[in-house]
């Protein structure tokens, strides 16, 4: 409709698109609109699709599609990489150790809840707790949810 309106969409319109669908095919014809009209993705339409692909390996492709374009990854973008391998600890664990360290992106929050939610391991759960305040990094009410549900009994700012 916008567009016979005379209206032209930016990357945040395409974004939202992308968001919205959920559905990877849907997420990339609507990159190939965008593409034709001559725009230039940026890391979040990116990050989008790797979030909406649902598998590590397309997950992986979309992040070198990424790249190719000159865009440089963010701590989301890894994030949503992260979250593929949300059966997989070791993986989505080389994904900081390695990938986010090559690239010089710092973890966040939720780079860390993501690990020890991903790890279903109170010992494993207990030391990113530790690395995480070590960095600087300080938890936040879902981290203590994970943390809890994992049986975590240790100190929380929220009782």
């Amino acid at each position: 409709q916008m567009i016979k309106d005379g209206i032209s969409p930016d990357s945040r319109t395409y974004a939202t698109l992308i968001h919205l669908s959920k559905d990877l095919n849907k997420g990339k014809s609507v990159l190939d609109q965008m593409i034709k009209a001559g725009m230039k993705p940026d890391v979040r339409i990116y990050t989008m699709l790797i979030q909406i692909s649902k598998d590590p390996q397309i997950g992986r492709k979309l992040l070198g599609e990424m790249i190719s374009w000159g865009l440089k990854p963010n701590v989301w973008s890894f994030n949503a990489l992260m979250w593929l391998y949300k059966n997989n600890y070791r993986a989505a664990r080389a994904i900081l150790d390695e990938e986010m360290t090559e690239a010089k992106v710092k973890p966040n929050v939720v780079t860390y809840t993501q690990l020890m939610n991903i790890s279903r391991n109170l010992q494993i759960a207990s030391a990113l707790i530790n690395e995480m305040v070590a960095n600087g990094i300080q938890p936040n009410d879902r981290t203590w949810q994970v943390l809890k549900a994992l049986g975590y009994k240790g100190y929380s700012n929220k009782g």
